[in-house]
């Protein structure tokens, strides 16, 4: 048996022998029986019953304080498996299951570890959950910590806020994490970080509200515990604590970039429990190392989260780490980067792309997509740093409707983007392959595409150029949006129509009619004049235009050759739109919304996702 240590959260229960499960059971009050249990549960999660889908152990298994979490084969829909974890409760925690189960079932977010559904231990319930190749924060720092850089580290300090503190999660949710240690963080297979351990965990009505003294969370691990834990009763800090429990999150998300960056424990590796739990009374936290290994801005994120006072911790973190993000720019994957092929496997209107292999520092080989944006592109000095800066933001955006960055590198002086490889293809090639679809997948991808350009506009970046080449499908069979922005990135166009053909004739139908500028009213002088720029507006009518193809399973304008896009252009300014047969009313409505002749008209991507809904 392979024994791999680590990997789960250091918050789970050890399972019970067999034997001493059955007495547990027989000893149980009514209430808390397993049958009831699951009574309880059926009109909300039971029905994510993975039993039959899951094999026998695959001999790895996880070792926490608490916990034996095993390796499981999931059976994917019958046709592919994938990896994954249960850890298994005693029967006398099924009351402790039913405030966890409310928690994990109410989290989807890729910062947090996904909860799968249920395995029946028979006649206990193991909770299912993915596995987590990279093992814990701790471990990883550990193994990997000296070929980690400033943008990898940058990357998993802002998994870990964007999971806390993100609109839509964990905080977002009233949930005080409770125990945000570096055990308690898992990395998955794209070494990218996730949060766990919620057993500690409690939910509130409100940011403000105050927990009960019967609901309190236990003390968290003591290198990640703030001041106010450790405080007299007569302090107010002491007295105060149920109201301040989410600040005390923010200290121990504080101590997690501390380590972060520095691969030290906070206090240091060998400080014992007394010595901080001393220095805690003294209001004295965590000092700066002396040595050069984190610098201003670094400890500038770190410091105020450490204030002794709670109320002084900020609550902008997030926002913050975005904006170092920013600062520190995407990742140089120049010498970790090799080409499989001396030919692009695809062409784009702004770059080619080829496969590659990234050879992570960290281990592993990633198969990714390397484009090359064209030399007369980036001929201007100035197009060549927006497009720095542009991708320097990028980093912000983590979404699970949005490829990831992972970086940049260089061949002979062309700038590359690296990501990852998306096997199925863009959904104008899926499509193709792959036939008739059901109308829930089509409307699954309807609604990825609508939550990623969302995202987009709510920072606000403009995609610019949304059509079926740029819309990928994942492993998962997720829509994700790539190559946005660069239209603005490079500066606008001197002729929306021109730039099209260079690029993919074909893409001019999926252009709202307010880009195109009309050749014949032009003087000699002004042909260079240069087009109005995206929009978002302009955004949701190439939405609808996707949206009519996934639906139709058609383009919505045929365009083969450079007289058909002149054909298209005039028709699309002119007000025609292509005609309804098969949509189901309630999609049509909203395509006509999305792609009305005005742009204020058009609902926002908001709106439209909401109608999805």
């Amino acid at each position: 048996m392979v024994k791999v240590t680590g990997f789960l959260s250091a918050t789970f229960i050890r399972t019970a022998s067999g034997k001493r499960q059955a007495r547990a059971r027989a000893a149980l009050p009514e209430e808390l029986s397993l049958p009831t249990l699951r009574l309880e549960m059926n009109d909300t999660i039971a029905q994510n019953d993975l039993t039959s889908l899951i094999s026998r152990p695959t001999g790895v298994h996880a070792s926490g304080t608490y916990a034996e979490v095993h390796q499981y084969e999931l059976k994917d829909s019958g046709k592919s498996t994938k990896l994954i974890a249960a850890k298994s409760y005693k029967p006398t925690s099924y009351e402790k299951i039913r405030s966890e189960i409310a928690l994990l079932s109410g989290l989807s977010h890729h910062n947090v570890v996904p909860f799968l559904g249920f395995k029946d231990d028979r006649g206990s319930i193991s909770l299912v959950m993915s596995w987590m190749s990279g093992g814990t924060l701790t471990s990883f720092i550990r193994t990997h910590g000296e070929a980690l850089e400033t943008p990898d580290k940058s990357t998993l300090l802002h998994d870990i806020a964007s999971g806390l503190q993100h609109r839509t999660k964990v905080h977002s949710n009233f949930i005080v994490h409770g125990n945000l240690e570096s055990d308690n963080i898992l990395i998955n297979e794209q070494h990218r970080a996730c949060l766990s351990g919620f057993r500690q965990s409690v939910k509130l009505s409100s940011m403000e509200a105050e927990c009960l003294r019967s609901q309190m969370p236990r003390k968290p691990a003591i290198q990640f515990a703030g001041p106010e834990w450790f405080a007299g009763r007569n302090d107010t800090r002491s007295q105060s604590l149920p109201k301040s429990l989410f600040k005390s999150d923010i200290y121990s998300l504080g101590c997690v970039i501390f380590y972060i960056f520095t691969k030290c424990m906070p206090w240091g590796d060998d400080a014992s429990s007394t010595d901080i739990s001393d220095k805690l009374r003294q209001d004295i936290t965590p000092p700066r190392p002396k040595s050069s290994v984190i610098d201003d801005k670094q400890w500038d994120l770190i410091a105020p989260c450490l204030s002794h006072v709670p109320q002084r911790r900020p609550q902008d973190l997030l926002k913050r780490i975005q904006e170092y993000l920013v600062h520190v720019g995407p990742c140089d994957l120049s010498d970790q980067i090799t080409l499989q092929h001396n030919f692009a496997t695809n062409y784009g209107g702004y770059g080619d792309v080829y496969e590659g292999i990234w050879n992570r520092k960290t281990g592993g080989k990633v198969k990714v997509a390397v484009k090359f944006m064209r030399a007369r592109n980036m001929a201007s000095e100035a197009l060549a740093n927006n497009l720095k800066r542009e991708l320097a933001a990028w980093r912000r955006l983590h979404h699970p409707n949005i490829v990831p960055l992972l970086g940049t590198s260089n061949f002979r002086d062309i700038k590359a983007m690296v990501s990852l490889w998306m096997e199925n293809g863009s959904l104008e090639k899926y499509m193709r392959e792959n036939g008739e679809l059901p109308s829930s997948q089509r409307l699954h991808w309807a609604k990825d595409i609508a939550g990623g350009l969302k995202h987009l506009h709510e920072f606000p970046i403009i995609h610019g150029d949304l059509t079926p080449l740029n819309v990928l499908i994942d492993n998962e069979r997720r829509a994700v949006l790539t190559d946005f922005g660069l239209s603005v990135i490079l500066g606008g166009f001197a002729n929306l129509s021109c730039t099209y053909t260079e690029g993919k004739p074909g893409t001019a139908a999926w252009a709202a009619p307010e880009l195109f500028i009309d050749d014949a009213s032009l003087s000699d002088e002004s042909k260079d004049v240069q087009s109005p720029s995206p929009s978002k507006e302009s955004d949701v009518y190439s939405f609808a235009c996707l949206m009519y193809l996934i639906f139709s399973g058609r383009h919505p304008w045929v365009v083969r050759r450079e007289a058909d896009l002149a054909n298209v252009i005039f028709r699309v300014r002119k007000g025609d739109r292509p005609s309804n047969t098969d949509i189901e009313a309630r999609y049509w409505g909203l395509i006509v919304q999305c792609w009305a002749p005005a742009p204020n008209s058009r609902p926002t991507i908001s709106k439209v996702l909401q109608q999805l809904q």
